[in-house]
């Protein structure tokens, strides 16, 4: 079903338009009226925080006349300690003055020596251990929490003060119940203004004051306070008190003001503050609507009589500018020349937009300084980028850059050179990137790069690096050497980028952080990638001067004939022996040889040194049968140079293949199955060894074993160590061996630790092991003595037959 078009006059138009102006000019008022609101909020929380400041400054004077009597008293047994003297003075200061409760003096340890609540109280120990504790921490002045006088019963809350030595030692103190009673009498003496309240409360929430009401002391401050107790500064909270009052409350929390370790929470009603200004929004309004109500007719009449015929024509012609056709023209003539003169114009700003039309669609997208694309353009070519990534295609990079100190360069060298640099920095850019990338100038000195079909972040990485480097070489402009650099922020494609705006802010934070650290340099978008990325780099950039600078080294693991003992092969591992960190294992540092593709001259390497110690092995009489190690799934990428590398090591080595043993996943020989057919049978028939590593944890399946000629199969070190403790690992091992044994493979179980797993492995019908048990994996010179010997100890015997059950 099709609704009909509604059609709308002109007039109907300029009636809603003068309508909607009303209500944007009420609104205005509104709008007006709630700023003036909000200023008198302010104004209202800056003077509830300014009587919250009065309020803590009036309770700090009350508690200065108790610190300076504490610090009168402190220096009471400065010659002869706290004896008959000075514990008289101290009860006779207590009884003459109503504020206090008590009066007590304390040894180091919080010992009573004096109290002004009798001698009963002598030799006890302080009531309030967290009052001392704070005395004896801060050598200060000390405020205490809510309690009851033991002997008098009072509320009341105690005031500490460090008691020192003449070299300045604490040797005790002395502290001050101050009576609540007195304390709220004396707060009953502020004037705070009509509707005030004053809450006082210790620093575990307990009220010990109030005004103008005392009712409450001893119990806790409502619960929409607390959370301002420990507050870093003073501040304003808005809370609806139980009965639906909202009050606005100014507060001065603990330990941030003159009163250290109380806190002060004046508040008043919030309702009054708004009343007037209300009242004064709403009468605004009806006048400006009633005004501008009146204003509206008077337009719409003069609207009908002198503008709806010329307006439509107007409107006509409009609507073929809109589709696209600049030749319609208006020709008005309405007897308003004002009128007349705008459809003239009109008419000679559509010749005008109909030649420059063409000239308006190329330089839409081009900056005209560089011919860079421009921000425009580069956002379309994002889009394009995000839907590709949405697809499933390869992700890319934003790359964010702006010049570092341009500013200076057009200072003291003019615009001119300024214009030159940026026409040369966009001619390294185009340079610096692939043609599948997107340079493009947003403006000033700003760039940015779309990096497509990217592999891993590192990829962003290394580009902005090049271009860190060829932006900071010296520019030959007019004459004069320019140095310069820049700072990139890198974003990636992820499902968190929901729009082309949304990269380029992320890429705009990390650029802000980039510059924010030092300028020369780049960043990611978050700190987890940008920290990850760099790692990496690093270590990709030191792992490549290892290779080149002879760090790596070779271990050798014996492996073992479980019944005799004898050295039946060994397995080369690798090691990195780092110029900082020492010794690196190579779980450290492979993964990430395989993700830059390091690994492949990693290989390279390992083989030709462990036939090279094999061949000085086998000179010496010693060699073991055969010397077994990893090859990488991306060594198989490249069959034939894989092949050939191997070739042309023993060659250079004069050894046997069938000294060599080359040590596979599962998962690799899944691999070269589907897609190098042939190659594992072509490394076989070469006369090399194969051996299927970590057997049981991938997915290699009977017809894989049955299709290759394997050698061996080595049992994974993680179905071993927990052979025991994991009982679904006991029946793969079992397994496993009864496998090899009816394929009449060769099997080896790694990771043997323990006389138990031996014994186990014995009884299951295993016959090689290799693990810390024997040996962990050795240098060459410790492996020629084992090689000497021809056997490893230790050599345990076997368990009882129900242990191997």
């Amino acid at each position: 079903m099709v609704l009909p078009c509604i059609r709308v006059s002109l007039v109907a138009r300029i009636f809603l338009l003068i309508g909607l102006t009303l209500l944007l000019v009420a609104g205005g008022e509104v709008f007006n009226g709630l700023k003036l609101r909000q200023h008198r909020l302010d104004e209202a929380r800056a003077d509830a925080v300014e009587l919250a400041r009065i309020a803590d400054l009036d309770m700090a004077r009350i508690l200065q006349g108790t610190r300076q009597l504490l610090a009168t008293l402190a220096t009471l047994p400065a010659d002869r300690g706290w004896d008959a003297r000075a514990c008289a003075v101290l009860t006779a200061t207590a009884n003459s003055d109503f504020e206090y409760d008590h009066l007590v003096a304390l040894d180091r340890g919080g010992i009573t020596q004096c109290s002004s609540s009798g001698p009963s109280r002598i030799g006890a120990p302080v009531p309030d251990p967290e009052l001392f504790g704070r005395i004896v921490a801060t050598a200060g002045v000390t405020v205490g929490s809510y309690g009851i006088g033991q002997v008098s019963g009072n509320e009341l809350i105690r005031v500490g003060y460090p008691v020192v030595d003449g070299a300045g030692t604490l040797v005790g103190a002395v502290y001050a119940g101050l009576n609540l009673t007195w304390l709220n009498t004396a707060i009953d003496q502020w004037k705070l203004g009509e509707g005030v309240s004053v809450d006082i409360a210790d620093r575990n929430g307990i009220l010990i004051a109030r005004y103008p009401n005392s009712r409450g002391i001893g119990h806790p401050i409502s619960d929409n306070l607390k959370p301002f107790l420990f507050e870093a500064k003073p501040g304003t909270a808005e809370v609806t008190e139980a009965n639906g009052v909202a009050r606005l409350y100014g507060y001065t929390p603990i330990n941030a003001e003159a009163s250290a370790g109380l806190a002060v929470f004046v508040g008043h009603d919030r309702a009054p503050i708004f009343a007037n200004i209300n009242r004064l929004i709403w009468l605004n309004a009806t006048v400006v609507l009633a005004a501008l109500l009146l204003a509206g007719i008077v337009a719409v009449i003069f609207v009908r009589r002198f503008l709806a015929r010329p307006l439509n024509r107007l409107l006509t012609v409009a609507e073929r500018w809109r589709g696209g056709d600049w030749s319609a023209r208006t020709g008005a003539a309405s007897g308003i020349p004002e009128f007349d003169d705008l459809s003239a114009a009109f008419d000679r700003m559509a010749a005008e937009v109909s030649a420059r039309e063409a000239e308006v669609s190329e330089m839409a997208r081009s900056d005209a300084l560089t011919g860079l694309p421009n921000r425009r353009a580069f956002v379309d070519a994002l889009e394009q980028a995000l839907a590709r990534a949405r697809r499933g295609e390869q992700g890319f990079a934003v790359l964010y850059l702006d010049l570092d100190h341009f500013k200076d360069i057009n200072d003291t060298l003019g615009h001119p050179v300024g214009d030159l640099l940026l026409q040369a920095v966009a001619q390294r850019l185009r340079a610096g990137v692939r043609e599948i990338d997107t340079v493009a100038r947003f403006g000033g000195d700003e760039f940015a790069v779309i990096e497509a079909a990217i592999r891993e972040p590192t990829d962003a990485a290394v580009l902005a690096d090049k271009l860190l480097k060829t932006i900071s070489e010296p520019f030959s402009l007019q004459g004069n050497e320019v140095r310069t650099g820049t700072s990139v922020g890198i974003t990636l494609y992820g499902p968190e980028a929901s729009d082309a705006e949304t990269l380029l802010s992320n890429a705009d934070i990390a650029l802000y952080r980039a510059k924010s650290e030092g300028r020369g340099t780049y960043r990611f978008f978050t700190d987890a990638m940008d920290d990850e990325v760099r790692r990496r780099v690093a270590l990709e950039s030191e792992l490549r001067a290892a290779i080149e600078t002879g760090q790596l080294f070779l271990l050798y693991q014996p492996q073992i004939d479980i019944e005799t003992g004898r050295i039946t092969g060994l397995e080369a591992v690798i090691r990195w022996n780092h110029p900082e960190h020492g010794e690196i294992a190579a779980d450290a540092f492979v993964p990430t040889a395989e993700r830059s593709g390091l690994v492949v001259a990693l290989g390279h390497w390992m083989m030709r040194e462990a036939c090279r110690q094999t061949r000085a092995w086998l000179d010496a009489g010693i060699a073991p049968c055969v010397v077994a190690m990893n090859v990488s799934h991306l060594q198989f990428k490249t069959p034939l140079e894989l092949e050939r590398d191997i070739a042309t090591i023993l060659m250079e080595t004069g050894l046997a293949p069938d000294r060599i043993e080359l040590e596979v996943t599962e998962s690799v020989v899944t691999e070269a199955s589907r897609e190098h057919n042939d190659v594992l049978v072509r490394l076989r028939q070469s006369g090399l060894r194969l051996a299927i590593d970590d057997f049981g944890t991938g997915y290699s399946s009977l017809g894989y074993l049955r299709q290759f000629p394997v050698d061996r199969i080595k049992i994974a070190q993680l179905f071993i160590r927990d052979l025991r403790a994991v009982a679904d690992y006991a029946a793969i091992v079992k397994a496993t061996i009864g496998l090899a044994l009816a394929l009449d493979l060769n099997v080896i179980a790694t990771g043997v630790e323990t006389a138990e797993q031996l014994e186990l492995l014995r009884a299951w019908g295993c016959r090689e092991a290799q693990g810390a048990y024997f040996a962990p994996p050795l240098p060459p010179d410790a492996i020629t003595e084992l090689l000497r010997r021809g056997r490893v100890a230790p050599w345990v015997q076997p368990l009882p037959a129900e242990a191997a059950a």
